[in-house]
């Protein structure tokens, strides 16, 4: 028997400040517990989702994150902690194959959507959920498989997701006859692979893609839109991330990494000859390059123009190092800088494409407990 837990700071309820006492939560980033009978092993509470990348065989706590210092990871990478049952079984010391059934919610995105659906509500606050933030409802946990293949030389994996996307829509409209629920299967695949092109010089490849698989990247793309008679549509997405990382020494270690993010354009026509979905042609562009003057005398009020900008793909590229100080048992004490460039590409609508571009330095300094 074993177990991990892992927290941070990272959250806020809904009266939390940092004027007077810092009364941000505490927020569970893992919290699990195993039991292992000799190969094979079960897993049950909140980790890394099966569909990231592992160091070795499939074993929670044992994830390849990316050396980068943002605590959202990086374009192109999984991100995803949400509760979860993960049975393996390490077949032979070179494959392992896992199968989950993890925790399930919807990003939904759409222009011009009907009003004939539903797939959620607010969180109830009798239930401990936060009332101001959108709960949706399920009609199955998500189904998740890897095999992962540690040959002596990198290590691989394979795997696949089955969603179920589930609304409630009334095709009279503004009456409840006939309403029924509509069920839609969404899912894809993952392919990873890390493994030494030179000594002490690693790649690592990450790829997942898919229909409704959105939500499982760092930006958090939608995974459906909605068709004009209130059923859902899963949206087809795809993202990957290049790792190169060189252990120079032991104290020092060299990354860059170079991701993106799609999500594909969907939309249908209605009755009315209107395009309902995402990112339809018709969408309004043409304010999202022009900068409004703020309304309000407060500070914090900044201008907002009337723009669309339904998000086509994200691309973002680092680099960076990290410096080991002190390695040793009174624990470890590092520094690291990173430079990174992230770019917003939007489809094509009236007025456009937009684009944004960013530039950020990241510093970083960390004490490890031993």
């Amino acid at each position: 028997m074993s177990g991990f837990f892992e927290g941070d700071f990272l959250s806020a309820g809904t009266t939390s400040n940092n004027l007077q006492s810092n009364s941000y939560t505490l927020r569970v980033r893992q919290a699990w517990a195993q039991a292992a009978f000799g190969h094979l092993k079960f897993t049950g509470g909140q980790m890394w989702t099966l569909l990231m990348e592992n160091k070795k065989s499939t074993d929670p706590g044992q994830e390849m994150a990316p050396l980068f210092f943002d605590a959202n990871l990086h374009v192109g990478e999984t991100y995803i902690r949400q509760t979860g049952f993960r049975l393996q079984n390490s077949f032979t010391p070179k494959l392992t194959v896992a199968v989950a059934l993890e925790n399930s919610q919807y990003q939904f995105s759409a222009s011009n959507a009907p009003t004939n659906f539903f797939f959620g509500s607010a969180g109830a606050a009798g239930g401990l959920n936060n009332p101001s933030a959108n709960y949706t409802n399920q009609a199955a946990p998500d189904l998740l498989v890897k095999a992962a293949f540690d040959p002596g030389y990198g290590h691989y994996e394979l795997g696949g997701i089955v969603r179920l996307f589930r609304d409630r829509y009334y095709p009279n409209g503004t009456t409840a006859t006939s309403a029924q629920n509509d069920t839609r299967v969404g899912g894809g695949f993952v392919a990873n692979a890390r493994f030494p092109i030179a000594a002490k010089f690693d790649l690592g490849l990450h790829l997942v893609a898919g229909d409704g698989t959105g939500r499982y990247g760092a930006s958090l793309l939608p995974d459906i839109t909605v068709r004009p008679n209130g059923t859902l549509a899963p949206l087809r997405n795809a993202q990957g991330l290049l790792s190169l990382e060189l252990h120079a020494t032991k104290r020092l270690d060299l990354f860059g990494y170079a991701g993106s993010e799609y999500v594909q354009r969907t939309f249908y026509r209605n009755g009315a000859g209107t395009q309902v979905g995402y990112a339809p042609p018709s969408a309004n562009n043409t304010s999202c390059n022009i900068e409004s003057a703020p309304v309000t005398g407060s500070g914090y009020a900044p201008g907002a123009s009337a723009c669309l900008g339904a998000t086509r793909a994200l691309m973002q590229g680092s680099v960076g190092w990290i410096y080991r100080i002190y390695s040793g048992p009174a624990g470890k004490l590092q520094y690291g800088v990173a430079y990174s460039y992230l770019t917003r590409n939007a489809w094509v609508g009236i007025g456009g494409a937009p684009k944004a571009t960013n530039n950020f330095v990241y510093t970083s300094f960390r004490y490890y407990i031993p």
